[in-house]
């Protein structure tokens, strides 16, 4: 399998097996018989500390203004998988770059061939990553995964077993928990799927001295404590965050295959009754004749853009889920950004209040950390204007003061400080979120729909309030007219 082209180092780790031209097909000390059983035990331990499983075979491309500097060009985990290469570099790269008489072209045009190889093969989230591509080909040679299987991250740890720590790499991905150890000739593979962990914790190694690990708990009864994590916290949620995901899929799938035995009119009823509850996309799908009165989508914003690895994806999906579980807000809404430190102050209050100011997709949030206890949600179609002006603090500092009015008028106050640029971001995020509502205001006028949630009167009619007013209004009618 080609990887993404990088500098090797000629090293003793590895033994020549085939050499044409610059290209050279290498055997790892570990597989080879050189050396002895003792030798490559300790090879082996040193690559598999240091690296993800490094498989045994690979093809460098050595040029010609460097006898000691390699660059990586491919690695199998069998012969027949890196000998099936080196017939196709043979075929389509050797011969172009024997014509080639400029040493600088002809690794210029080997690079180039083998990146671009790369990425038509795994697309542009391993594409720019050497290390989460060679991590996600291990992954899925070692556990015999399927290439549907998405690596989603990876942690240097230790597994402490039986008294004995096997240190090693621990994968995670979208399905599947899985862990490789090899030390000294000791190999330890363990797998299982998320939706089988049972519990989940942080945990002390080192007799409490060290806060490094997590216990892992399947539903088998099976326990499994993971150390020497340098980032526990981060490796704690990423796990967490992709359990309940796994969990989440369980319940769609069972309330979907309940929905299929039901009779004709209960899955209809039912399918009409989840349609309050779904996202605009699922109801989009459901009803092509909606998309017609469906606005553009809007751009969205830097921080919501679906961009960057899955990892990073995930992580913001928990941020989200924690802030919309923070002010209960509905499914959809995305964190853009954050001011981590604004004090709130409103016309006729005495108190000031100082914690975050958020912006979401469609509201403007606020909560204080004090013991006061101040939280604010504001729809966006509430909001009548929003300025940003040059202020001073209660301390007589100069900062930036954010004055919101809704649409009674009252004035909401939130100052925060010139040297963090929390405040530049909001507001730059805030102008996008804005130019977006004008166009989505635009398209609802043009086409006489009411499908604009940042219009006052659209946005009032999902309240349950709304309900409840317009319900007592035809009761007094009706009482009236009694």
């Amino acid at each position: 399998m080609f990887v993404l082209p990088a500098p090797a180092e000629q090293s003793a780790f590895w033994d020549d097996v085939k050499t044409t031209g610059s290209f050279v097909l290498q055997q790892s000390i570990s597989t080879g018989s050189s050396g002895g059983a003792f030798m490559r035990n300790v090879l082996a331990t040193i690559q598999n500390v240091l690296e993800t499983k490094p498989p045994p075979y690979r093809v460098v491309f050595r040029p010609e203004d460097s006898s000691t500097r390699y660059i990586l060009l491919g690695a199998g985990e069998t012969k027949e998988e890196i000998e099936a290469d080196w017939r196709w570099l043979a075929d389509n790269i050797m011969p172009v770059v024997t014509d080639l008489d400029d040493p600088i072209e002809r690794t210029d045009f080997v690079v180039t061939k083998i990146r671009f190889l790369v990425s038509m093969e795994d697309g542009p989230d391993y594409s720019t990553d050497r290390q989460m591509r060679a991590a996600a080909t291990t992954f899925r040679q070692t556990f015999n995964v399927g290439r549907t299987e998405t690596l989603v991250t990876y942690y240097s740890c230790a597994l402490y077993k039986n008294f004995m720590l096997h240190q090693g790499w621990l994968y995670l991905s979208e399905n599947y928990f899985c862990f490789y150890s090899y030390i000294f000739g000791l190999e330890k593979k363990i797998m299982f799927q998320l939706r089988d962990i049972k519990d989940l914790g942080k945990a002390r190694s080192m007799g409490g001295a060290r806060d490094d690990s997590i216990e892992v708990v399947t539903k088998d009864g099976s326990s499994y404590t993971f150390s020497n994590l340098f980032h526990r916290d981060e490796t704690f949620d990423m796990l967490s965050q992709l359990t309940a995901n796994t969990m989440k899929r369980v319940l769609l799938n069972s309330e979907y295959a309940t929905t299929q035995h039901q009779p004709a009119s209960a899955r209809s009823n039912h399918r009409y009754s989840y349609s309050h509850h779904r996202s605009p996309s699922v109801a989009s799908s459901a009803n092509p004749d909606a998309n017609a009165m469906r606005p553009p989508p809007s751009p969205a914003p830097p921080s919501a853009r679906a961009g960057g690895s899955l990892a990073e994806q995930i992580a913001r999906q928990r941020k989200d889920e924690e802030f919309r579980g923070e002010f209960g807000l509905p499914y959809g809404e995305s964190l853009i950004a954050v001011i981590e430190t604004a004090s709130m102050a409103v016309p006729g209050v005495l108190n000031v209040y100082t914690g975050k100011l958020y912006l979401s997709t469609s509201f403007v949030c606020y909560m204080s950390r004090d013991y006061r206890g101040c939280r604010i949600i504001l729809p966006m179609a509430a909001v009548r204007r929003i300025e940003r002006l040059n202020g001073t603090d209660s301390y007589g500092a100069s900062c930036y003061e954010l004055v919101i009015t809704v649409w009674h008028q009252m004035g909401i106050s939130f100052k925060a400080p010139l040297d963090s640029g929390e405040c530049n971001r909001w507001c730059d995020a805030l102008r996008g979120q804005l130019k977006a509502m004008v166009e989505e205001q635009k398209f609802a006028k043009a086409n006489h729909t009411a499908l604009s949630r940042y219009t006052l009167k659209a946005f009032c009619k999902t309240c349950a309030s709304e309900r409840l007013l317009q319900e007592g209004a035809s009761g007094e009618k009706d009482d009236s007219e009694g």
